[in-house]
């Protein structure tokens, strides 16, 4: 396996990743002269200054590639810059020396992708019921990390319940720190579960077939929001009799998108299973304080959905001593809601 390099290179900023040599230029010209169609590829990027590197290797790969049709898309500043392979494939690196290769094949269509790869477990992969995210840490020098791409990324294009995250521990040293990558490849399941080195792609497999609900990540289960899968999050716990703890999470999330998805599933719960929904009230009230006044008057809106008696005289703290007069009128509310219950 590579050691991961701690430095990050840098145009003015990153000049080793904005060149290509007559080998790299020659190999991109062959690749789009076997393309029959046009090809989308979606660049993200955000107000990190690694983006710039992104767009100008998307220029240069353009220029070289013209089947390739590089569409941008803004994200929030907390993602990462990054190519979008597939709507569950995130690239977060520039594909420079030996990731050249495995990008452009990821790139091509999809039976050129996966004809001759990973036919003994494909029906293993069909088994994958829960979401989950993968992200596999490399490094473009590294000789292990192509393969190591390609093979995940076969699982991500065979399972759409695989979101993979492909990202250059030397291009985002902040987020190898942040997940402990101490060499590449290096692969992690949910933040949990961890392969370094050669793939155990079996082992891999079984694992995003068995595991537990209840464990699964934040990131996980907010993809399924974001996909608009409230029904099915709800569905799970419900199945499941718990409350997954990430969940409870993202029902305070900054983002009100994230928000929003998490109090529809809640919602779903309350209707089917009110009991259960209930033992959301102490981890709301827990975070009450920590949160803004926009998640707060959400948090006062779940309480009236899932609250009983005891939760009224906690609302009622809110009323008497909340200088904000919004967040009051959110109170009194979610008390009438409850006391029309009762």
């Amino acid at each position: 396996m590579g050691h991961i390099v701690s430095h990050i290179k840098g145009s003015s900023l990153f000049p080793g990743f904005l060149k290509m040599n007559p080998e790299e230029k020659a190999y991109i010209q062959a690749w789009n002269q076997t393309l029959t169609d046009d090809v989308a590829l979606d660049l993200i990027v955000t107000d990190d200054e690694r983006s710039q590197a992104f767009r100008s290797f998307a220029d240069r790969l353009g220029r070289l590639a013209p089947r390739l049709k590089i569409g941008e898309t803004r994200a929030d500043a907390i993602e990462m810059p990054a190519f979008l392979v597939q709507k569950n494939i995130r690239y977060c690196a520039l594909p420079e020396q030996r990731e050249l290769a495995p990008f452009l094949r990821l790139l091509s269509p999809f039976e050129e992708n996966t004809a001759d790869m990973l036919e003994p477990t494909s029906l293993d992969v069909a088994k994958i019921k829960i979401p989950a995210s993968l992200a596999l840490y490399i490094a473009v020098a590294c000789p292990f990390c192509p393969v190591a791409v390609e093979q995940l990324a076969s699982l991500a294009f065979r399972s759409a319940r695989i979101h993979l995250s492909i990202i250059d521990a030397s291009l985002f040293p902040e987020s190898a720190k942040e997940n402990n990558i101490q060499s590449v490849p290096t692969a992690l399941l949910d933040g949990r579960y961890r392969w370094t080195g050669t793939m155990p792609i079996n082992d891999i497999i079984h694992m995003l077939v068995k595991r537990d609900p209840k464990q699964l990540s934040a990131s996980s289960i907010e993809s399924m929001l974001k996909e608009g899968d409230s029904a099915t999050v709800a569905q799970m716990m419900l199945d499941s009799g718990h409350l997954f703890p990430a969940f409870l999470g993202l029902l305070v999330h900054e983002k009100w998108p994230v928000r929003l998805g998490a109090m529809v599933a809640m919602e779903t719960i309350v209707e089917k299973e009110s009991d259960l929904a209930a033992r959301a009230i102490d981890p709301l009230w827990e975070r009450f304080s920590g949160v803004d006044d926009t998640v707060k008057g959400d948090i006062l809106y779940l309480l009236g959905e899932i609250g009983n008696h005891d939760t009224i005289s906690r609302l009622e703290t809110i009323v008497a001593t909340n200088a904000n007069p919004e967040l009051q009128e959110a109170a009194i509310e979610a008390v009438d809601r409850i006391k029309e219950r009762q």
